[in-house]
Formats: structure tokens, sequence, C-alpha cells
């Protein structure tokens, strides 16, 4: 009796091989940034036709291309590279929002509307402050300053055409006069060091990143040339700093008005003087790769008075090179 003979199977299909699906990281940064694009044209097409049609141009870096001696050559030579890619699309973004922004809340109408404008006839101490910075420092035209009762104002210069500062009435009483002086005399060193278009720039920026976005979407926005831009922020307010001492000469002074300045309290009248050393001290032992790293950056972009920690201990320096001109 034979074998039952089994029937042959049917020659299958060749079967074509499986395709890779891209890693999940992949496809979550793809949808980040569809919806960012997304995002950034609904603003854009929202923009009034006057903000879309600014231009932006080059700001003038003086006729000479020089820089004063308390400029850090890092922010002078970074604040050259970035305005070679000043007409970026992300960027010309960012100047648009924040063009828009300006128009409405710091205009000189508005300010002259809601706050107090100081002049020789107008607060003559806080205006001969303005003058003796301008003159110390070589502006040749004093800025517009305005004290206004919004709270969420400090301190701040803004519009790169008609430099303007403005003070928040709010947080005035927390410094002395001397203090005040040394505040007042960063800002005109920004004006001087021709920080203002990048300024309003980096103000920008803060414009998109705040716009409810999730921190995920803002940490891939903080990257290149975004990165490069908080990075010259970080040098640019070292400079203003030791432009101000300049003007002041008492690194106390000037220590204990950035301290105030970053937690608005005043601690004379009850508590007794800040103690800078302490302070100094303090920072010491924080990690320089912590404060510099990305997160760090992302959560200094809504600081008003960003990198603080590294600003005191580079003053602190600064002085001691130059012990013979500050007490």
């Amino acid at each position: 009796m034979t074998r039952a003979q089994h029937p042959k199977r049917p020659p299958q299909p060749k079967r074509t091989p499986l395709r890779r699906i891209p890693h999940p990281r992949l496809l979550l940064s793809l949808a980040l940034l569809a919806c960012l694009a997304l995002i950034a044209a609904r603003r854009w097409q929202s923009l009034s036709t006057e903000a879309r049609s600014y231009q932006i141009e080059h700001f003038s870096l003086g006729a000479d291309g020089t820089r004063p001696s308390y400029q850090l050559p890092e922010d002078f030579e970074l604040m050259r590279e970035l305005r070679e890619k000043g007409s970026s699309s992300m960027l010309r973004l960012a100047w648009t929002l924040y063009y828009e922004r300006w128009k409405q809340h710091y205009s000189i109408g508005r300010l002259s509307a809601l706050g107090i404008r100081v002049g020789a006839d107008q607060l003559p101490l806080v205006h001969e402050m303005i003058t003796d910075a301008c003159y110390l420092l070589g502006v040749d035209q004093p800025p517009n300053v305005f004290i206004v009762r919004e709270p969420a104002e400090q301190i701040t210069v803004t519009n790169f055409r008609e430099p303007t500062i403005i003070i928040g009435s709010s947080f005035l009483w927390a410094f002395s006069a001397d203090e005040l002086r040394f505040l007042i005399a960063r800002a005109v060193a920004h004006i001087r060091c021709e920080h203002v278009f990048m300024l309003d720039m980096v103000q920008g920026i803060k414009a998109i990143l705040e716009r409810a976005l999730p921190d995920t979407i803002a940490n891939y926005l903080v990257s290149g040339v975004l990165m490069q831009y908080m990075e010259w922020h970080k040098w640019a307010e070292m400079s203003a700093d030791r432009g101000a001492l300049t003007v002041t000469g008492d690194v106390s002074v000037a220590l204990g008005a950035l301290i105030k300045l970053n937690i608005g309290a005043n601690f004379e009248d009850h508590l007794g003087p800040l103690n800078p050393d302490a302070y100094a001290r303090q920072i010491e032992r924080v990690d320089d790769a912590a404060v510099g790293s990305m997160a760090a950056t992302v959560a200094e972009i809504a600081n008003p008075n960003p990198f603080l920690t590294l600003r005191v201990g580079e003053l602190r320096a600064f002085s001691a090179a130059h012990s013979r001109m500050f007490q």
C-alpha cells in the first residue's frame, strides 16, 4: 500500500519586506514643527498690513565701527553676526510680532496718556540722572523717559528709531537714588552700544514663545540662531552693567541694585542692607553648565532680568580688574 501523496502546495507570492516605521520621536518632532508652522502662518495673516510690510533695516554700529571700551567683544562680534541673519523668515516674524505689540503698548502717544514724561520741569532729579549718563557714555540725543503704572514694567529700553526708557512706578520704592542712577545708566549704555534694535528682536522672540506654546516646542525654537540671540542677550546685559558702573563708580551700589532688581524688594528700611559678597558666595556654588544649558536658557526667556547669576560675578571681576577706577 503506497503512502498517500500530499497535494503540492500552490506557489506562495513573494512577500515584500515591511517598511520600517519612523521612530516615534521623529514623528513627534515633525508633528510639532507642522503645528508651529500652522500657528506662525495664522499669526502672520492676522498681523496688520503695516507690521507685515515693515522692513528690517541694518542698524548702525557707529560710523567708524568702533565699540565703547566697556562693551564686551563677544557682544559686539555676535551682534554683527546676527545682523547678517536678520532677514530669515523666523526672525522677521519675531520682529513683526513685537512691532505690533510695541505699536499697541509702547507708542509715545499711549505712554504720554498713561504715564509721566520725565524732563527738566518734571522729576528733575531723574532727568539729571539721564543727562549725566548720556554725557559720560557719549549719547548725543537723550532718550524719551516715561514712568508708568503698569506693574509688569521694571525698567526697559525700546524703540530703536526713537529710544525710549520705560520705568515702572511699582518697583521704584525698592531703590535708593544711587541705585536708580545705576539702573538708568544701564539703559543708556544699551543705547550707546546700539543694542536697542536687537533687544526689540529678543522681545519678539519672547512674544512667540509666550503664545501658550508647550515647553517642548519652546525647546525646539531655542536652537540655532534663536539660541544665538539669547547668547548675545547675555553678553549685552553684561556690557550694559559695565557701562553703568563706569558712570556710578561704586560696585557695591551696582551689585545691590542688580540683586534688588531681580527680586524687586527693599530690605534696608526694616531688615538691614543686602550683602553683595554673601550673594556672590551663594552663586559661586551654582554649576556653570547648569546656568548655561538649554533648559536654563528657556527659563531665562521669561525672566525680565536675565542671566543675573552670571552677571553679578562678571561685574565683580570687571571691578576688581579696574580697581583704581571703582570704589
